[in-house]
């Protein structure tokens, strides 16, 4: 009997949303393995399929599964997948599906998220946001609170803009006090929090 894969499965979940989760998933599916899958994919809408060297996983039809595929490939096709490696990768693959759409929905919010922050998306999600609360700011005010957004510090701010620090300040606390904010993360949380809800 194969231990448990605690530490693997800890490791795929620290993975998620990342660039490693390939590797770690493949470490994961290979504990159950007696000999190592040479290469492990996912599909999103694809029964489970043996056939020789290529081993096919798929999400159980219920609310959630998103109708997802885990494949696992090994190099020869003489090398085909037992019936125990397919019973314990069967066992594990409800931990795999769920890890699995917890990438995706991860990795996607990474996509959407570098996406809407380029100046002009971020600049247009602003102001669409401002007339969404029904408030108004200065042209100084948003420039400062699009550059909280892109990361800068006041000091960067100031010299962008060719203001002091202090003033650059001055519009941060006036517009945190319109928008009823106090900091970079409520103001980030600002703009964002009508997109959860609707």
């Amino acid at each position: 009997m194969r231990p448990t894969p605690f530490p693997q499965i800890g490791n795929v979940i620290a993975q998620i949303g990342s660039q490693g989760f390939p590797c770690a998933l493949r470490e994961l599916i290979n504990t159950q393995l007696a000999s190592a899958a040479t290469q492990v994919c996912w599909l999103s809408d694809g029964k489970d399929v043996a056939e020789g060297s290529s081993l096919c996983l798929r999400a159980p039809d219920e609310p959630g599964a998103g109708g997802a595929e885990i494949t696992v490939l090994r190099a020869t096709p003489q090398c085909g997948f037992t019936l125990a490696e397919r019973r314990r990768l069967r066992v594990l693959s409800p931990l795999l599906f769920s890890i699995l759409d917890q990438h995706v929905t991860a990795s996607r919010a990474a996509c959407t998220a570098a996406e809407a922050s380029t100046p002009e998306n971020l600049a247009r999600r602003f102001q669409e946001r401002l007339c969404q609360a029904g408030l108004r700011l200065s042209e100084r005010e948003t420039q400062v609170c699009l550059g909280l957004l892109t990361g800068l510090t006041a000091q960067q701010q100031a010299e962008r803009l060719t203001l002091t620090v202090h003033t650059v300040g001055s519009y941060q606390r006036r517009a945190a006090q319109k928008l009823g904010i106090s900091g970079r993360r409520a103001l980030t949380r600002w703009l964002y929090e009508a997109l959860r809800d609707s």
